[in-house]
C-alpha cells in the first residue's frame, strides 16, 4: 500500500480557500448551515474526534480535507488542540447521511405534490437553514446529527415558512 502524506504547502489554491473559510467559521460561527463542525470529547485524557460536514468537500480528497481540519484547528485553536484531535471525519452532506452520521432529516409534509411555485419557496427555505444541493434529488436535503438540531431546524422553517408542514424524518436508526 502507498503511504501519502498531505500538507497544505503543497496544496492547491482551492484546498488554501477551504482552509481559509474553515479558520474563518472556526473563529466566528454561525448558528445555522453549513459547514456543520461537531467536536466530540472522548475522554478525560482531552482526545477529541471531529467531524466537519460541509458540501464544499465534493471533489476534495479524503487526505486533503483531514490535512485541513488539521491544520485549521492548529491555527485557531493551538498545536496542543490539535494533537489532541485522534479522528477527524471530514464529509459532504449526501456522504455524512449515507455514513448515517445525520440520520435525521427535515422537509415539508408532501414535498413530492408541490407545485414549481411552492417548490421554489420550499428550496429557498431548506437552503436558508443549511441544505445541501448535491445528490440526485431536487428536494434540497437539510439533516441533522441530532433530533434536537432537527426540531429547532422545523421551529425555524414553520417562522420563515408557516404555510408549509415541517416534519422529521429518521433515515437511520441509530443502535444502542
Amino acid at each position: 500500500m502507498p503511504v501519502i502524506e498531505t500538507n497544505l504547502t503543497s496544496g492547491s489554491p482551492r484546498d488554501k480557500e477551504l482552509y481559509e473559510e474553515l479558520v474563518a467559521e472556526l473563529r466566528n460561527p454561525h448558528p445555522r448551515g453549513q459547514p456543520l463542525i461537531e467536536i466530540k470529547q472522548m475522554n478525560r485524557e482531552g482526545l477529541r474526534h471531529v467531524h466537519v460536514i460541509w458540501d464544499k468537500w465534493d471533489g476534495c480528497p479524503p487526505e486533503t480535507r483531514a490535512a485541513i481540519i488539521r491544520e485549521a484547528f492548529a491555527e485557531v485553536k493551538g498545536k496542543d488542540y490539535e494533537k489532541a484531535i485522534a479522528i477527524t471525519v471530514a464529509a459532504t452532506v449526501p456522504e455524512a447521511g449515507e455514513a448515517g452520521l445525520l440520520p435525521f432529516e427535515v422537509k415539508p409534509y408532501g414535498w413530492h405534490k408541490l407545485d414549481k411555485a411552492a417548490m421554489e419557496e420550499v428550496r429557498d427555505a431548506l437552503l436558508a437553514e443549511g441544505a445541501s444541493r448535491l445528490g440526485n434529488s431536487w428536494l434540497p436535503s437539510l439533516r441533522f446529527a441530532t433530533m434536537e438540531q432537527a426540531q429547532e431546524a422545523v421551529r425555524l422553517l414553520k417562522q420563515r415558512s408557516p404555510k408549509y408542514e415541517w416534519d422529521v424524518v429518521i433515515t437511520h436508526f441509530m443502535s444502542g
